[in-house]
């Protein structure tokens, strides 16, 4: 007899766990997330048949949501991974394993545990490849250089050859070159142009240009309306001894450092008339304004002394502005 009612006591467990996992599902699917998360909350406390179910939807919401899942939730999603070895649930169960520690904190970790699921399975399975983009792209975004570039290179060749969404390539290559590394950069870059915003384009510029391929530095640049890009166009064009084309490249930007630099150097008094530096302005419009040359119509004639006192007054003016610009 007590055989009898332990089991029907296990079955009316599992009919009330079920019951609760439904109403879960059917607050989820009414948009009622808060509801939802409470009703499956409540299901892995009591750690019923239906917990490691639970437990799953748990995690897809949280990594839905963006939200940080909590370290103990993780380890718990470990434990029924090892404890369903075998069972065709054990799939789901691994990647929310990997889900929990993108959104835990540790995308390194789901990294490895990625590419070893991959050594298992193969590569054909979609939401390994989608777990790969999340994990990649919060692992562009954690902290620790060290951390990012250790799993980086731990795994690049299996990282290159992965199928993970533009959006984390672009993540990580900008995390590379940020930390200097151009040709690493490049290398997880999208391959097809149709494919690229002007973001993944401005990437590529200054990846080219730190690799000293001013030609396709050019190429990305100029393909873009954008500040950043132009300023990339003109320092390529300076190290391409076009100093015309850099100040030209400039001058639809705020006034900045380089745009008077390149202004400077190419003579374009006009530019640099409207400098916001009093200063520099003050310089640009003696070099434009002062005429230091003597007439040239007048080859064959002495200076007189007029000319020769004006033309001393306006070079030391030009002295002074040019001391006060460079800070002397």
């Amino acid at each position: 007899m007590q055989y009898i009612q332990n089991a029907m006591l296990r079955v009316n467990e599992r009919q009330s766990d079920a019951s609760v996992l439904l109403n879960a599902k059917l607050a989820l699917a009414e948009g009622d997330l808060q509801l939802g998360e409470d009703k499956l909350e409540d299901i892995i406390a009591e750690n019923g048949t239906h917990a490691p179910e639970a437990l799953v939807k748990l995690i897809q919401l949280k990594a839905m949501e963006g939200e940080e899942i909590d370290e103990s939730i993780a380890e718990t999603v470990e434990a029924f991974a090892v404890e369903f070895r075998g069972d065709p649930f054990e799939g789901k169960l691994q990647e929310a394993a990997i889900l929990a520690q993108i959104y835990s904190g540790k995308p390194d970790v789901a990294v490895e545990k990625i590419f070893a699921l991959k050594q298992e399975e193969g590569s054909d399975n979609p939401d390994l490849a989608n777990l790969t983009s999340r994990a990649l792209e919060k692992l562009a975004q954690v902290p620790d250089d060290t951390s990012f570039l250790k799993t980086i290179w731990q795994h690049k060749d299996g990282i290159s050859q992965a199928d993970f969404s533009n959006r984390a390539r672009l993540a990580v290559s900008r995390r590379l070159l940020d930390l200097g590394f151009f040709q690493q950069a490049l290398e997880f870059m999208p391959d097809a142009d149709g494919l690229m915003g002007d973001g993944a384009k401005i990437l590529l510029a200054e990846a080219f240009y730190g690799i000293g391929d001013m030609q396709n530095a050019l190429k990305y640049a100029l393909s873009v309306n954008h500040e950043n890009a132009r300023e990339i166009a003109a320092k390529s064009y300076f190290y391409l001894d076009d100093i015309e084309k850099a100040t030209e490249v400039l001058r639809n930007n705020p006034v900045d450092g380089e745009k008077v630099l390149f202004a400077l150097l190419a003579e374009d008094w006009e530019s640099l008339g409207g400098a916001n530096s009093q200063g520099m302005s003050k310089f640009a419009n003696v070099m434009r304004d002062g005429n230091f040359a003597l007439n040239g119509d007048e080859e064959d004639h002495n200076p007189s002394l007029a000319s020769a006192e004006a033309l001393i007054a306006s070079s030391q003016r030009a002295r002074e502005v040019f001391e006060d610009v460079l800070g002397y």
